[in-house]
Order: C-alpha cells, then structure tokens, then sequence
C-alpha cells in the first residue's frame, strides 16, 4: 500500500516533463488523478465489504485490496504514460475521455 500512496503522490506532483504540456494539460492530468484517487478509495471501501460487488470486469466481483491497490496504482502511471505520448490534440481528447469515466465511476460508487 506505501508503494500504491507513492506512485499516486508522485503522480500528481510531477510536473510534466514533455515540453508540449500546456498548463491546461497538467490541470487536466490533475482533475484525472483526483477522481482516480476517488474511485480507487471508494473501490477499496467495496472490497472490503460483502454486501457490495464491484463492476470493474477487470478487477472481478470480489478483489482483495491488494488486487484494487495495484490496479489502481498501473492504471494512474499508464494513463500519465499514455497521456505524455500522444500529441497535444489527442491528449486533450484523452484526457477528456478519461475524465468523464471517471466522474461516471465516482458518481456511481457514491
């Protein structure tokens, strides 16, 4: 779990390194990490609980944290990584994309 807190901590302080970053880029790559957090919080909440099923046909019905921290923690480096390689036009799309997923899974959790 102190690896899964470090890979989120750096991730959302980590300036971007690719020049073509904008700001509005990294602020979108922010609002992505804080409704990722969100989701892998609340995710970890149902794992921890028998009478909730997770929907993540990924991580199964039933994860153990463990499953939900290391999921989340690939999945938050791989969308950085993802992001970081695609040129400014799709990386906005992207990330909106992802946004937008995210707000869903959150929204549904809660």
């Amino acid at each position: 779990m102190r690896v899964a807190i470090a890979i989120v901590l750096l991730a959302a302080t980590t300036p971007a390194v690719a020049s073509d970053w904008s700001s509005a880029d990294r602020q979108r790559q922010s609002v992505y990490t804080v409704l990722h957090v969100a989701d892998w919080l609340q995710t970890r909440d149902i794992a921890s609980r028998d009478e909730f099923k997770e929907m993540n046909l990924i991580l199964g019905e039933n994860p153990s944290r463990g499953e939900v921290g290391t999921y989340f923690a690939t999945t938050l480096a791989l969308h950085y990584v993802i992001a970081d390689t695609l040129s400014p036009r799709w990386r906005r799309r992207f990330q909106y994309v992802t946004i937008g997923m995210q707000a869903t899974a959150v929204g549904h959790n809660y």
